[in-house]
């Protein structure tokens, strides 16, 4: 079995998200906004919002951990390339920082790309669950205009029957 590139990881991620929550933002069936909908998306809203800030802090800490882990092994293993590196130089020869860099970038590869794919992987995801949080509390606003327009079209109705509110 192949490993998944990046991007068809958090291709796939996405697409579980959105997945998980197409149900809750579903408010219309044959053409009109059913109160059962409505009432479901309204009592999960918080624990959904809820959700959502969670998974951006766990991201944010994920993200925060793994620069740091990175930084440890960038140190570590700039100082081990730039020592290699000088000691096989002839005297006279000053080593650059971009020569160094690169030769350690070259001799720890695997690492540093794992390191990088996992840093750039987690900030897609946290990009897209700010897009999200954004996106749910505009759904916030539509949600509050619904149930609004839906209890006053129960007063109408109520009013044409004989009853009042």
């Amino acid at each position: 079995m192949e490993d998944k590139t990046a991007e068809e990881k958090f291709l796939a991620y996405v697409n579980d998200f959105i997945e998980d929550y197409k149900d809750h933002v579903k408010l219309i069936k044959n053409g009109e906004v059913l109160p059962q909908f409505l009432n479901k998306a309204l009592g999960t809203y918080g624990s959904h919002s809820a959700t959502l800030v969670g998974e951006y802090a766990r991201l944010t800490g994920y993200i925060t951990e793994t620069k740091k882990q990175y930084q440890r092994f960038w140190d570590k293993a700039f100082m081990e390339t730039r020592t290699r590196l000088q000691n096989e130089a002839t005297s006279a020869k000053t080593i650059s920082v971009k020569e160094i860099e690169s030769a350690c970038r070259a001799w720890n590869d695997e690492k540093y790309y794992e390191f990088q794919d996992a840093i750039s992987g987690a900030e897609q995801k946290q990009s897209f669950i700010g897009d999200l949080i954004m996106f749910w509390k505009r759904q916030d606003s539509v949600l509050n205009n619904l149930s609004y327009n839906s209890r006053s079209e129960m007063r109408r109705c109520l009013r044409r029957i004989g009853r009042t509110v």
